[in-house]
């Protein structure tokens, strides 16, 4: 995604622009973060809010990641 940005912004690592609110100010560069959950093959799961739990703490770790991505077998935890 960094070839959308131009020599400038690559090279400040952030664009300038408005927020939601009207006000200017500066963003990081965009990047993409994906948490993946494994679920072992034949796993019945009786709690989809565990799991969608489980899932929402993968992309947290992965936006702090340096790659940007997490992967992890769903232990049931």
């Amino acid at each position: 995604m960094i070839e959308l940005y131009s020599d400038d912004d690559r090279s400040a690592g952030r664009i300038h622009g408005q927020d939601r609110h009207g006000r200017d100010r500066e963003f990081p560069l965009m990047r993409c973060s994906i948490g993946v959950l494994e679920l072992p093959q034949g796993l019945v799961i009786d709690d989809i809010n565990r799991v969608s739990a489980e899932i929402a703490e993968l992309k947290k770790v992965a936006k702090k990641s340096e790659s940007g991505l997490i992967i992890d077998v769903y232990s049931g935890r």
